[in-house]
């Protein structure tokens, strides 16, 4: 085996378009973990959106979720454990929460919070649910904001030009702001990124990050696959990703993935 330790990006990456894993995938995935490889997913989705993925595929080892903002222990069938986490500064999120209100067009505030999803109900939440197979847990936003939970990831919804102007709107607050698509702005703590997430995990083993591969597809993964020993980008990556990446594999509705794993760390 060549590369121990393999981060795998979910949406646009790991599952086709039609948000499935692909046998070829599974099967790909399920020999280098019987090879002895980690495989690791990592992704902006909580951990419930992403346990029955990691079920299908045989993986046991720790999600990388909301972007890196929270590593939890994966148990198939039961609950997950914190291994590492990082919120959001008090106050930021009600900050963020005040000035998408102001924008014009109406823009979805959705707060993950541990294992809790919290929004108002709309079409762009319903959206969400669909491609994740998930389902808010709460519709109070105001609520928790002022309960003083941590909140571990602020995802923002919307048009193009109504996420355009928030974006502008919030990049004075200490944040880290990652666009996974054009209507998708997700915040988290400004330390928190899927590339501290394999570094940390990376030294969780003992591993050396050039022992490491990351793919990808999307702008948020270009920390990710610059911090990995090896980066591969899938053909449906962007452009960003692509300029940065040592690898191009198929696109993910070709089980890029798949051919990853078996050139480039089997």
């Amino acid at each position: 085996m060549r590369i121990p330790l393999v981060f795998s990006d979910i949406d646009g990456t790991l599952i086709d378009d039609s948000h499935r894993l692909r046998p070829a995938v599974i099967a790909a995935v399920r020999d280098y973990t019987a090879a002895g490889g980690r495989f690791c997913l990592a992704s902006a989705r909580p951990p419930r959106a992403m346990a029955a993925l990691a079920e299908q595929l045989g993986v046991t080892l720790p999600l990388v979720a909301l972007n890196g903002a929270l590593i939890v222990t994966a148990h198939p069938g039961g609950p997950t454990t914190p291994l590492f986490e990082r919120p959001l500064a008090p106050g930021v999120a009600a900050a963020v929460q005040a000035r998408a209100a102001a924008i014009v067009g109406g823009i979805s505030v959705n707060l993950f919070v541990g294992q809790d999803w919290v929004t108002a109900p709309g079409p762009w939440p319903d959206q969400e649910a669909a491609i994740t197979g998930t389902a808010p847990t709460g519709g109070d936003v105001a609520g928790l904001l002022a309960s003083g939970r941590p909140v571990h990831k602020v995802l923002c919804m919307g048009q193009p030009e109504a996420i355009d102007a928030l974006a502008a709107a919030v990049a004075d607050l200490p944040l880290t702001a990652a666009r996974s698509n054009p209507t998708y702005l997700e915040l988290t703590h400004p330390a928190v990124s899927k590339a501290h997430a394999l570094r940390f995990l990376a030294a969780h083993w003992d591993l050396p990050l050039a022992q490491t591969m990351a793919i990808g597809d999307g702008d948020n993964d270009i920390p990710m696959l610059a911090a990995a020993g090896v980066g591969v980008a899938l053909q449906n990556a962007s452009a960003g990703l692509l300029a940065v990446a040592d690898h191009v594999a198929p696109p993910n509705t070709a089980s890029g993935v798949a051919t990853a794993l078996r050139q480039w760390a089997l």
